[in-house]
């Protein structure tokens, strides 16, 4: 960008009009992204679910694995 302001104001040379497109291009793209993403930063939809679902995998693997080690299991039973 400023290398086309100063070669439009200190050269007075004339730029394609393409340079004019990307700069447009790149603005509608930066205005676009800050409006289109400013409310998933501030409240993440799974913030309160994810510590949920991590509490109740480790309940349920303490249990798979407790179930073998339990003194009176149906393994030692005699009939």
């Amino acid at each position: 960008m400023w290398s086309v302001l100063i070669r439009i104001f200190a050269y007075h040379e004339k730029v394609d009009w393409m340079y004019y497109l990307a700069f447009g291009a790149v603005v509608i793209g930066i205005v676009v992204y800050s409006i289109g993403f400013g409310d998933e930063d501030q409240n993440p939809a799974n913030a309160v679910e994810e510590p949920v679902a991590i509490r109740q995998d480790e309940e349920a693997s303490s249990a798979t694995h407790s179930k073998g080690n339990v003194s009176g299991s149906s393994k030692t039973w005699v009939a």
